[in-house]
């Protein structure tokens, strides 16, 4: 990465003589850079592409000729005349030497060192053929390992290259390390010296070029008994690129590439250390069935043939409408493909939905009818051309960290100024001038008054003059705005605002295929590709694609829970969901459920919603199968299957192929790829896509739509729910370490966060006897839940904020459905 302060001028160009040879480079160039432009090998050691130039271990180091000595080709820019040598003897004795003195007091643990294998000093000490040592310590004691839970540091091992102090800053903003001490003497640290407590995404790890920094989580291979498979991360909606390292059909780890993916090689900590969850012994391992009280193992043949038959005898009794299909946003592209497919064309059932499009079917289903070109969804390099950030109700560092990572890099090179709106104190932390705590409710008149300086005051006006000065903002709006009651108006508001801006917006999305799945045609008013189902050209269009005559499909879109409870749908599938833990009034919808005359779930791990099915049919978790996913950007990415399953499991798509076959369904797949194709022939948007043209930097769907001419709403303040007996909003959203049952499977992220946790201001907690750690009842109309509780300064006083996701304190069932936020009341346990 070139230095920010050797950037000017650099369209201006300088000439050099590099070897010998007559080179041109960009003034501002170090002379690394030029020599790996210009194919000149100058071996490294503290140096990262992706890092600011460090300059720490003098490995790079070459002669310039007037120079007394050698110098650091990382931090030294070219000039105009400059003759470089880069593999003089001066300089190959040079480096020889500099490794001598890294490895003084460095322990030949390298058999047991984690790195072995792929450790940069081994690399550079066999590449200089330093086979001797002549510097010797006498004083030397060897140090304890320090355990930070799934991280450890060994001093011993440590080479001082910073890369994790300047990772930790740079891009996770975190700063949790520092140097502590001088010379042959000095350690990393943590900046107060205390037990490591920071976002553990393990980037110091990835960064370490040696096994100083290494994973709490003990891996059971070395680096070249594994194999490794590309994938793409199955946790959030960014849509990592990783590596999957297996040994004998077990995965061993998950590592990134520098300058692979979207991600630039950045992981966040579910990424990184969920690896346990995918042999987890809470995994389903065989088909179930729960019938009269009775708990028996199925194979697979009887266990698709009982589902299939009791669907098909409650729609020839009761009609299609009388069954449901609830799936999950974590199913790949072919899976929400075939899974509709299978019950429009097999069933004539319509009535298929996700989570989040029952939520707010404006942002989902419905995103491109809305807002056409000015959807808040564009490619993750708008951040490169964006004048200034906005994160307007969103928590960037916890919803979807690695978008957090990119921002924090374009600010760093660029400049790029940060404003934050939000209803507590979340992560980023800019100068306070550019930051606004706004009372939930009060969006829409905020967004308002950002678009129109002169009828703001305070802070609000110099935000918004802010804004307007800076020029095309890229605003980044949060889950708390998707699941607003008032979010259309928000939206809206948000949308006009970046289009007065010459501006952009982008919606941060749950899961890794929320959006796909949208794509895909899981919602009872779309096909795949956003065509209506009771439009005929659509019709026809499918008709044709399928090869089959589609019975009339109707439109209905009333909710699915209220429609269990009163009785009018009888069979529900529910696939890769749990709505019992992440639809609001949960405890509601788990009633609901129950009722069902049938209820089927697919799924990779027991739920509260699969404790209640009749019939369970285990899935294939992502490291296990083949396919794609779409991201926040709209950009479908292929990973391939890493291990075989080691439970009876089955991917997804092959269930329901196997369902559509009893259900009279002829066409069949061999492989993943054949939907993919199909995909790409039925589904203008995915034209040309196939798994091998998405297996590297995927593809960008070209979605319909020409741009509103303008964007109406209403300004008025959302009514404050908040009671006299529930005194308290209570807000919920995402853990940094869990999202669902896939990371509630892994005992190293469990380790890190083992309970729910609810946020509440020192004066709250005051006046309620709370104390910070402590046991609480968070208590709604609806219920209670136990929480641990945390006394911060992040949400104001009368505000709670509840995260989400452990199915054994489950915060949604504590919201009533339609509401964003709860009135609540927390008490000592």
């Amino acid at each position: 990465m070139t230095n920010p302060a050797a950037t000017t001028e650099k369209s201006a160009t300088v000439k050099l003589v590099l070897d010998g040879k007559n080179v041109e480079a960009r003034k501002g160039e170090t002379i690394l850079e030029v020599a790996t432009a210009n194919g000149v090998h100058i071996p490294t050691l503290c140096y990262m592409k992706k890092l600011n130039p460090i300059g720490s271990c003098r490995v790079c180091s070459v002669e310039v000729e007037g120079n007394s000595g050698p110098v650091m080709s990382c931090v030294t820019p070219v000039v105009d005349g400059m003759q470089v040598r880069t593999d003089t003897d001066l300089i190959k004795r040079y480096r020889q030497q500099m490794i001598r003195f890294i490895l003084v007091n460095h322990p030949l643990d390298c058999p047991v060192c984690e790195r072995s294998g792929e450790c940069s000093l081994q690399n550079r000490t066999m590449e200089f053929n330093v086979a001797d040592q002549l510097f010797f310590t006498t004083d030397h004691e060897r140090e304890k390992v320090v355990d930070w839970g799934v991280i450890r540091y060994d001093r011993n091992l440590c080479v001082m290259c910073e890369r994790c102090v300047r990772v930790c800053h740079e891009i996770q903003g975190v700063s949790a390390y520092r140097i502590d001490g001088t010379g042959i003497k000095a350690k990393i640290n943590t900046q107060d010296g205390s037990p490591l407590d920071c976002d553990f995404c393990g980037q110091c790890v990835a960064v370490c070029p040696v096994g100083a920094l290494n994973s709490g989580v003990v891996l059971p291979a070395r680096s070249w008994e594994v194999q490794r498979t590309r994938s793409i991360c199955s946790h959030c909606a960014v849509g990592c690129a990783l590596s999957v390292e297996t040994k004998t059909n077990m995965v061993a780890r998950i590592s990134s590439v520098d300058g692979v993916g979207v991600n630039d090689g950045n992981l966040c900590s579910r990424g990184r250390f969920g690896v346990q969850a995918y042999q987890s012994k809470g995994r389903l391992a065989a088909p179930e069935s729960r019938f009269n009280g009775e708990s028996r193992t199925l194979s697979w043949d009887a266990a698709l043939d009982e589902t299939a038959n009791r669907l098909k005898a409650i729609v020839e009794k009761h009609g299609p409408d009388s069954v449901a299909v609830i799936a999950g946003e974590r199913l790949t592209n072919e899976d929400a493909y075939i899974l509709q497919k299978v019950f429009r064309a097999g069933l004539a059932a319509n009535r298929i939905d996700t989570l989040s499009n029952i939520r707010n079917r404006k942002l989902n289903s419905g995103l491109f009818g809305a807002y056409g070109a000015s959807a808040p969804l564009v490619p993750y390099s708008t951040m490169e051309k964006a004048g200034c950030f906005l994160s307007f109700g969103c928590d960037m560092e916890k919803e979807n960290p690695v978008i957090a990572n990119m921002a924090r890099v374009v600010m760093r090179d660029k400049g790029t100024g940060l404003y934050i709106a939000n209803s507590r104190n979340v992560g980023f932390m800019p100068d306070p001038k550019a930051r606004i705590r706004y009372e939930y409710g009060a969006e829409v008149e905020l967004a308002a008054k950002l678009a129109d300086p002169a009828s703001a005051k305070d802070a609000v006006a110099d935000m918004a003059r802010a804004l307007v000065g800076h020029g095309s903002p890229l605003i980044f709006i949060g889950k708390e705005i998707h699941d607003h009651p008032n979010s259309e108006n928000i939206m809206a508001a948000l949308t006009a605002l970046a289009s007065k801006l010459n501006g952009w917006t982008l919606l941060y999305r749950e899961y890794a295929n929320t959006q796909g799945t949208n794509d895909m045609g899981l919602s009872p008013a779309n096909f795949p590709g956003y065509a209506r189902v009771d439009d005929k050209e659509a019709v026809a269009h499918f008709e044709s694609k399928w090869g089959l005559e589609l019975d009339p499909l109707f439109v209905r879109e009333e909710d699915i829970f209220a429609d269990l409870e009163s009785g009018k749908i009888k069979g529900l599938l529910v696939a890769g969901a749990d709505p019992a833990t992440h639809f609001p009034n949960g405890g509601a919808a788990l009633a609901a459920m129950a009722k069902a005359e049938f209820l089927a779930v697919v799924d990779s791990f027991r739920t509260p919603t699969t404790e209640i099915a009749h019939l369970i049919l285990p899935s294939c978790v992502s490291v296990e199968k083949d396919g794609t996913y779409t991201n926040n950007e709209g950009r479908a990415q292929a990973f391939s299957r890493a291990v075989t399953p080691t439970t009876d499991s089955r991917p997804e798509w092959r269930i329901f192929q196997e369902l559509g076959q009893r259900f009279g369904l002829v066409r069949t797949y061999s492989a993943t790829a054949k939907i993919t194709e199909e995909i790409a022939d039925a589904v203008k948007a995915y034209e040309g896509f196939t798994m091998a043209r998405l297996a590297g930097e995927g593809g960008l769907a070209a979605y319909p739509g020409a741009a509103p001419s303008g964007f109406k709403f209403d300004k008025a303040h959302t009514k404050d729910i908040r009671t006299k007996e529930y005194p308290m909003l209570l807000l919920t959203g995402n853990s940094l370490f869990h999202l669902d049952s896939l990371s509630r499977a892994s005992d190293a992220l469990n380790g890190i966060e083992p309970h729910a946790l609810v946020e509440i201001s020192a004066e709250d907690a005051k006046e309620a006897g709370i104390i910070d750690g402590a046991e609480v009842a968070v208590e709604s109309a609806l219920g209670s839940v136990m929480a641990v509780a945390r006394v911060d300064g992040r949400s104001p006083r009368g505000v709670a904020y509840m995260v989400k996701g452990f199915e054994n304190a489950p915060a949604l069932r504590l919201v009533e459905r339609g509401q964003g936020a709860a009135a609540a009341r927390i008490r000592k346990a």
